[in-house]
């Protein structure tokens, strides 16, 4: 069985469980192959996930103060990517349902045999593991198709600059319009890559989130801008209003 394998690199499960006879027969279950953590209320638990990396919880639905539920969707909400596995009498069933509603990986009814909460366990940690290799993979494909493509484009932008400048009074206006919406749409362009390497950084977790205060009413205004510019090619003519008063909202401006 694969969570009763040997392993280099140990997997780290977190029981919450507020007794501590369960708790405790849970980590002497996976304590070989397991690196397991143990909390008894659901504050404690947030704490232990907001200071330790774990694959996999465990939890038990009756808990003391936070409820089962609320737990779980703390946890689903704070780190979306932690398996959460409830685990539940009977009598809680609906409760349970619920909870994979929520996003809990699975739940498993009391009273259970080591083998079935094993292999449980263990799905659970390689969907984990699955799922951020994958979004590695597709992190480092981004970073790196986004980067072959910012040189090509700086110099499109470049080349086509030099040319609407020095060709300005040599060419008729319909080729230089032409060469600015080269200009312009590579410009557009490299934006959307400068994009999407800032969104590839978020993810990783190497460039922060700034939260501030700013007014929306400017960043529809830049919309619109673009917007216009792509009507007055087409024919078609694109307008907005905003309110006088400023819309503030509270996020990352850029």
């Amino acid at each position: 069985m694969h969570a009763m394998e040997q392993r280099a690199d140990r997997p780290t499960l977190l029981v919450i469980d507020d007794e501590f006879g369960p708790a405790e027969a849970l980590r002497m279950v996976f304590h070989p192959h397991y690196r397991v953590l143990v909390a008894h209320r659901g504050d404690e638990a947030l704490n232990l996930l907001r200071n330790e990396s774990v694959d996999v919880v465990t939890l038990d639905l009756r808990m003391p103060q936070m409820t089962g539920v609320e737990v779980l969707r703390a946890i689903k909400s704070e780190f979306p990517d932690v398996e959460v596995i409830i685990v539940t009498a009977y009598a809680s069933l609906d409760t349970a349902l619920q909870g994979l509603r929520w996003g809990a990986f699975d739940y498993i009814i009391k009273p259970y045999d080591v083998p079935h909460i094993a292999e449980l366990v263990d799905r659970a940690v390689r969907r984990r593991r699955a799922r951020l290799q994958g979004q590695r993979t597709r992190e480092h494909f981004l970073g790196n198709v986004s980067h072959e493509l910012r040189t090509p484009l700086s110099a499109i932008i470049g080349y086509s600059s030099i040319l609407s400048e020095e060709l300005a009074n040599k060419i008729d206006p319909e080729q230089l319009s032409a060469l600015q919406r080269i200009q312009a749409n590579a410009v557009e362009l490299l934006d959307l890559i400068e994009g999407i390497l800032i969104l590839n950084g978020i993810d990783a977790g190497e460039i922060p989130v700034v939260v501030s205060e700013f007014d929306v009413r400017d960043l529809v205004r830049n919309v619109v801008a673009q917007f216009q510019r792509y009507g007055q090619e087409k024919g078609v003519e694109f307008s907005c209003s905003v309110p006088d008063s400023p819309v503030v909202l509270h996020s990352d401006a850029q």
